[in-house]
């Protein structure tokens, strides 16, 4: 058993932590990997939930938290239904090591983090130009049709 590294002379009523027990399953939160690794990796994090390999909207209620890595319009169709969203990411990871399965400890290793999406805005693309606007209110940078 390990212990939570935290020094109990730092705390007043200190109780150690037992961090090898696995977190309480949460019905609220969606687990979306058919990946052992990346599951073991989310599960690190503390976050404990329903496991499923494949993704439909209709799996998404209103707070409930969905992890994985999901295309844009299934990102978005979390969204819409007052759930959220955490993509796992994985920004490091040499070409060579592309589609084979990945420890935690090496996702770890190639950088993996656990990114909210808290906002997707998904529009009809065009060939038609738009004009780089500035709101002067909130300083950020818009694009409006021409």
């Amino acid at each position: 058993m390990k212990l939570c590294p935290i020094d109990p002379e730092q705390q007043d009523d200190y109780t150690p932590a037992r961090i090898d027990e696995e977190p309480e399953t949460s019905d609220k939160i969606l687990i979306v990997s058919r990946h052992s690794g990346a599951i073991e990796f989310v599960k690190s994090k503390g976050f404990n939930g329903r496991i499923v390999e494949q993704f439909s909207p209709e799996m998404a209620e209103a707070e409930m938290i969905v992890i994985g890595i999901l295309p844009v319009h299934l990102i978005s169709e979390v969204l819409v239904k007052n759930a959220r969203f955490i993509q796992i990411q994985l920004p490091e990871v040499p070409r060579e090591m592309r589609g084979q399965e990945l420890t935690p400890e090496q996702m770890v290793q190639y950088g993996a983090k656990l990114i909210e999406v808290e906002q997707l805005v998904l529009k009809d693309a065009s060939l038609k130009p738009k004009k780089r606007m500035f709101c002067n209110e909130c300083g950020s940078h818009y694009y409006a049709g021409m």
